[in-house]
């Protein structure tokens, strides 16, 4: 069993919100599976979550409501 990471500085552009990089995900998954195992995938959240916890810096813990906002849009974007 392999447990595999691809962090979303890997596999997003974190510096554009919202930005997969797909093609680099395509030939990721191909060497992945020429493995020929079983594994769990994990992958980070990367520019679909780091730009706005940052913009409402969830990373200090709560400080004000703005906060809560800011944790609902990031939840949402990184589920969908």
């Amino acid at each position: 069993m392999l447990i595999i990471k691809l962090g979303g500085s890997v596999i997003t552009d974190k510096t554009k919100e919202n930005t997969f990089k797909k093609d680099l995900m395509d030939k990721l998954a191909e060497k992945i599976k020429t493995a020929d195992k079983e594994l769990i995938l994990i992958h980070g959240a990367g520019s679909f979550g780091h730009i706005l916890a940052k913009k409402y810096d969830l990373n200090q813990g709560y400080k004000n409501d703005d906060q809560l906002h800011g944790f609902s849009l990031t939840h949402a974007m990184v589920r969908n």
